[in-house]
């Protein structure tokens, strides 16, 4: 019986520290800071200059009550200039684009189709060329600087760190101020290389008049390096304006980006609707 009992000691013993260790680990392993995957988020896309033009296909495709939509559904061949959005767009069929062109500025949350796939959902500021600011002569005779400490403050998003979902950070953001503008709801952010994998926003359907709440689950994908919309999946539910109209539609849209590159440049005229009449035989195919 001593010998039992000695037995059940130890394995206490040792069941005690093995919980102590798995403790000990757990507080060495913190719930990672949500601000500042964002911030290195940001940094990554930063270390990409936007692409001066970019060409693609956009194929969207609408069901209502899940009933495709064919009057709404289409494909187009777009050329962009992304500086400003401007683009020429004709009606597309695989490859193939045909009949007039027509000038379009893509863009989120206006009455037009979103884009262009390289549009930059977090509103990164860039540096701007020749406004940087002098670095100072440093003083001989001030004080060294030992030591410093920089602070992650995230200033459009309130940043919750929300767990892990597959091989991604799962956040979720609160607009801090101005929610029309600042319109993202939940990221998810791959947990090595800190590239953006899929984002949640709010976006509205231009519909009868109205602005419909709309939302939007979207995926991202690398070319050349270059961070791109791949896929977009819109849903709106009309109820939300009518909560007591139970027969109220429910719209849903798909979009993708197909084809896409990013030729070093493209005619001017692309961008000048004016001067479409004279250059219909030279209309991009």
């Amino acid at each position: 019986m001593r010998r039992r009992g000695a037995v059940v000691v130890a394995l206490t013993v040792a069941w005690a520290a093995l919980t102590g260790v798995r403790a000990a680990a757990q507080m060495a392993s913190p719930t990672p800071n949500g601000s500042a995957i964002l911030v290195r988020v940001k940094a990554g896309l930063r270390a990409h200059d936007r692409p001066p033009y970019v060409v693609y296909t956009l194929a969207r495709h609408d069901h209502v009550n899940g009933v495709p939509d064919f009057l709404n559904s289409y494909t187009l061949r777009v050329w962009c200039r992304t500086a400003d959005n401007a683009a020429l767009s004709r009606r597309a069929r695989g490859a193939h684009a045909f009949g007039a062109a027509e000038f379009i500025t893509p863009a989120f949350d206006k009455p037009i189709d979103p884009g262009p796939p390289t549009d930059d959902l977090l509103d990164v500021i860039r540096q701007t060329q020749g406004n940087a600011t002098p670095t100072p002569t440093p003083d001989p005779a001030a004080p060294r600087v030992i030591g410093s400490v920089s602070v992650v403050i995230e200033t459009s998003y309130h940043v919750t760190y929300a767990g892990v979902d597959g091989n991604d950070h799962h956040l979720v953001l609160e607009a801090r101020r101005d929610p029309d503008r600042n319109r993202l709801t939940d990221l998810y952010v791959d947990r090595t290389t800190y590239v953006l994998h899929r984002a949640i926003a709010h976006d509205h359907m231009y519909a009868d008049g109205r602005d419909i709440p709309e939302r939007f689950e979207i995926d991202f994908g690398l070319l050349d390096g270059i961070p791109i919309i791949t896929t977009i999946h819109g849903q709106t539910d009309y109820r939300t304006l009518d909560a007591a109209d139970s027969g109220a539609p429910q719209h849903e849209v798909d979009y993708r980006f197909e084809d896409v590159a990013f030729p070093p440049t493209l005619p001017e005229w692309y961008f000048e609707p004016a001067q479409y009449g004279a250059h219909k035989a030279e209309f991009p195919s």
